[in-house]
């Protein structure tokens, strides 16, 4: 779902803005699996 609705550029946009604040970066990601139960 995540790739289909380009969403997983849009994540790491927002994790990259948050680690930027603390002067941090993100190349590449794992989105293994986000279920709550």
């Amino acid at each position: 779902m995540l790739e289909k609705h380009e969403l997983a550029a849009g994540i790491l946009g927002v994790i990259n803005g948050y680690l930027g604040d603390r002067g941090l970066s993100l190349r590449q990601g794992t989105i293994v699996d986000a279920t709550l139960i």
